[in-house]
């Protein structure tokens, strides 16, 4: 496939109708407070059957579920035009009850969706609890109906004619004096002209992926009582361009969906020099939420020497669902592997990662180890972080330790461990095998 074909394919898949029908989903459950699911049921050809077809929140399990239009409130709703709303499932002898008790539905709302007088199926907001919807998130959704079929249908209707628009026939195969991505740049800025930005974003980011193009340097980690290196924190490079920032290169990942890869692809990267460093060094990764849940971190782990691996989970990444994520750290722990907690200090979640995964390691942001020498506030906050952790069995670490004042005040305050570029500036895995204090 050429690259005209590749970046048409990607424009359509963005505009697909099941993708459009996906985003209102989403969006209808973030609108309409008491809903803890929302569903699209189209209407399939025999007139009669509803099919979940796009699914999310207590509902995202049942894709696929079919149901009887002539015995269920949506039908009713269908055949009357009209947008209908259910209190309570248990006693309203509209619904189909079993229905409701399989996907665990009590209350919901039912939008007709309704395209020149032909049914098209029916946009269903949900709760697990009952009395959960108000007559103004009828009206609401009922004034969104007719916008939303004409969105679905306008996604149908301009994925057939882009399709058609861009394919190898009009423009991308023969002797065209328009590049690969000229007709496809110019629909993309008509339609969502965000989109190109993002498709450029995007072929940015699986290059890196592709070439391996992630270096990395480490800054030491010392032990301030007896200036011993005992371990590093891998520091991810780019050498692609655009030349930016490493949180930005991560940053524009996620924000195409790539997040997940890019994290991994550093996190093995980084491993790799595991052999390089000094041998009493431990390497601290960087590592998000999402990608600590992925079955590939457990393959990855499996394959080295855990005993010196520590993943840092940073204070500002927000975590979904701590249950998971505490399962998961259990099984990593049991393959060797210490937690920390990044930015310690520097806003309250660190404080909840802190209280509901129980780090082995807790690291000071630089933000509250800056002028501690002279900041009793600073002073104070420490002094508490550090009773805490005497108190937990957990070590302490001290980021962005930059002079020699700030240096003496936390060996003062009894922190034991530190990195700075007072003590060392990243270096490659080779230079650091030199590094002392």
């Amino acid at each position: 496939m050429n690259s005209f074909s590749s970046i048409a394919n990607i424009f359509q898949d963005s505009n697909d109708p099941m993708t459009v029908m996906q985003r209102v989903v989403n969006e209808s459950l973030k609108l309409i407070s008491g809903a803890d699911g929302a569903v699209v049921e189209l209407l399939e050809q025999d007139g009669v059957t509803l099919t979940y077809v796009c699914c999310t929140g207590t509902l995202w399990y049942s894709l696929g579920l079919r149901l009887n239009s002539e015995s269920s409130l949506s039908g009713l709703a269908l055949r009357s035009g009209t947008t209908l709303i259910c209190s309570d499932s248990e006693t309203d002898p509209r619904v189909d009850r079993d229905t409701c008790r399989q996907v665990g539905t009590i209350s919901m709302v039912c939008v007709p969706l309704v395209n020149r007088e032909i049914p098209l199926g029916i946009l269903k907001v949900s709760s697990t609890h009952a009395n959960s919807f108000t007559s103004s998130d009828v009206k609401v959704l009922s004034g969104l109906a007719e916008f939303i079929t004409t969105a679905i249908g306008s996604a149908a209707e301009i994925k057939r004619v882009t399709s058609n628009l861009l394919s190898d026939d009009n423009g991308g195969g023969g002797q065209s004096p328009y590049s690969q991505t000229q007709i496809p740049d110019f629909v993309a800025n008509i339609i969502n002209p965000a989109f190109t930005k993002n498709l450029e974003k995007k072929r940015r980011v699986e290059k890196i992926l592709e070439s391996g193009k992630i270096s990395f340097v480490f800054q030491p980690i010392f032990d301030l009582t007896t200036n011993i290196l005992v371990g590093t924190e891998a520091l991810a490079r780019f050498g692609d361009t655009p030349y930016q920032p490493p949180d930005i290169w991560f940053a524009d990942a996620h924000s195409v969906g790539l997040g997940i890869d890019m994290e991994l692809a550093a996190m093995t990267s980084a491993l790799q020099h595991i052999s390089d460093l000094p041998v009493q060094a431990a390497i601290a990764v960087n590592v998000g939420p999402e990608a600590i849940l992925s079955d590939k971190i457990i393959e990855l782990l499996g394959s080295i020497d855990t005993s010196r691996v520590i993943i840092e989970l940073t204070e500002h990444i927000q975590v979904e669902d701590y249950p998971r994520l505490i399962e998961r750290f259990s099984r990593i722990r049991g393959l060797g592997v210490r937690l920390a907690i990044d930015d310690t200090g520097s806003g309250f979640s660190s404080f909840s990662h802190i209280i509901k995964l129980s780090p082995d390691i807790m690291k000071l942001d630089r933000e509250l180890i800056q002028n501690i020498d002279k900041d009793p506030v600073r002073m104070a906050l420490t002094t508490a972080v550090i009773t805490f952790a005497n108190e937990t069995n957990t070590e302490v670490i001290a980021e962005g330790i930059e002079t020699p004042e700030e240096l003496s005040a936390l060996k003062d305050l009894g922190i034991r461990f530190g990195q700075g570029y007072l003590l060392g500036k990243p270096a490659t895995a080779v230079n650091l095998l030199a590094t002392s204090i």
